[in-house]
């Protein structure tokens, strides 16, 4: 790997670039193969992540007492460095959008960065315009908040304390001001499920949520909410791409001390 690196910097591409069309050329083959082995009835076991099944519960809540659920996207957007963690968003609340509306339970998104708004709006109406012939509920609520990550926190949080929300999801992009949104959450003693890859921030998800999805497990949503072959694929892939990683840095280290 080392010396297709080499090669690839010597034609004038730079070494972050070379990196990534390496993880590339190596990705892609895995994807294939795994793709097709799910396609072909291949069982794979995942480990239980609690945050995943407690989505079940909080809609079902949403739906008992007619209140509304509460998705929030952090602060990210789709044309910066937090674009992957508003995608997770974006795919977590797909699915939540489409049971809220299934079960009839209100559902409020609201977002930060003017690029996530009309995928978030596309999002929520491709799941309300599948809604089954019959039902009655409410087209899901997208709302642009400010761009602003403390004003944006500002409003979430008149969203918790007006709307009496029935359960609160947040997963994106999220810095300091998650802990006014998860605080208020607590006060409201609304259930919480958090998720973020921001180490600091991931503390204070850790003392405001009831559950967490700690870093990559927010990428793993649809593997896990809508099991379909190429997101199980997906999911072996980013494995084996951390085993390749592991075993290259130690015969990195070992050949080093030889």
């Amino acid at each position: 790997m080392d010396s297709l690196i080499d090669l690839l910097r010597n034609s004038g591409t730079s070494e972050q670039q070379a990196l990534m069309l390496v993880l590339l050329l190596v990705t892609l083959p895995l994807l294939a193969l795994f793709t097709m082995q799910q396609r072909a009835g291949k069982p794979v076991a995942l480990r239980p992540i609690q945050a995943f099944h407690r989505v079940r519960e909080f809609i079902g809540r949403g739906a008992e007492t007619g209140r509304p659920i509460h998705v929030s996207l952090g602060t990210g957007g789709i044309a910066d460095a937090s674009t992957a963690e508003s995608l997770a968003g974006v795919t977590f609340m797909g699915h939540i959008a489409g049971q809220s509306i299934a079960s009839g339970a209100p559902l409020i998104v609201t977002v930060s960065d003017p690029t996530l708004l009309p995928l978030a709006q596309e999002t929520a109406l491709h799941a309300w315009e599948s809604r089954q012939y019959g039902c009655d509920a409410a087209e899901p609520e997208v709302r642009l908040v400010a761009p602003e990550p403390v004003a944006y926190a500002a409003g979430v949080m008149d969203t918790l304390l007006g709307e009496h929300v029935a359960a609160n999801v947040m997963v994106g992009k999220f810095g300091h001001e998650y802990l006014l949104m998860g605080e208020t959450g607590i006060r409201t003693r609304t259930p919480q499920i958090a998720g973020g890859i921001d180490p600091q921030t991931l503390a204070f998800i850790q003392a405001t949520a009831d559950e967490v999805l700690i870093g990559e497990e927010i990428f793993a949503s649809g593997a896990y909410l809508n099991p379909k072959p190429t997101h199980i694929a997906s999911l072996r892939v980013q494995d084996w791409l951390r085993v390749l990683v592991t075993v290259v840095i130690l015969v990195g280290v070992i050949l080093r001390s030889v």
